[in-house]
């Protein structure tokens, strides 16, 4: 059963590099600008995905925001997604795949994503945690290191 979970997580990986290949990721953004226009931007929508993604992604939650990236328009929301990739201290082992999942589909959209979301998550990691906050700081930077070892 193990091994079968571990030849799935493996799988899915190279199907994510695929997905997050240069041209693929340049087709996708074309695609993206082509259409931005009819997609949603309510204030609404987009309010409560952040939020999502703040409380932390996890493995049931992927479908739904999977769906809320492919149809609103984020745009104006990117440096908020990553504040809340980068703030989200609840990537347990299992969720990681999704928090990733999330994070390739706003980086095959979004060009400054990516760069910012793995700046943030590195001073996450190589931040050091005040000394009263010590259990807190471990887990963030925990958190950090998964999901950095889940999207490279």
């Amino acid at each position: 059963a193990a091994l079968d979970e571990a030849d799935r997580a493996a799988e899915a990986r190279r199907a994510s590099r695929t997905t997050n290949g240069p041209a693929a990721v340049a087709e996708s953004r074309a695609a993206f600008e082509a259409n931005k226009k009819k997609l949603k931007s309510d204030l609404k929508r987009t309010t409560a995905l952040v939020k999502k993604v703040r409380a932390g992604m996890s493995e049931e939650q992927r479908g739904s925001l999977l769906q809320d990236v492919e149809g609103l328009n984020l745009t104006l929301y990117v440096s908020e997604l990553v504040a809340a990739v980068a703030e989200t201290r609840r990537h347990k082992d299992k969720d990681v795949s999704a928090a990733a999942a999330v994070c390739s589909a706003l980086h095959r959209r979004h060009e400054q994503f990516g760069r910012d979301v793995t700046r943030s998550l590195a001073e996450v990691f190589f931040s050091q945690p005040p000394v009263d906050d010590e259990d807190d700081g471990k887990k963030r930077r925990r958190a950090a290191m998964r999901l950095i070892v889940e999207l490279f």
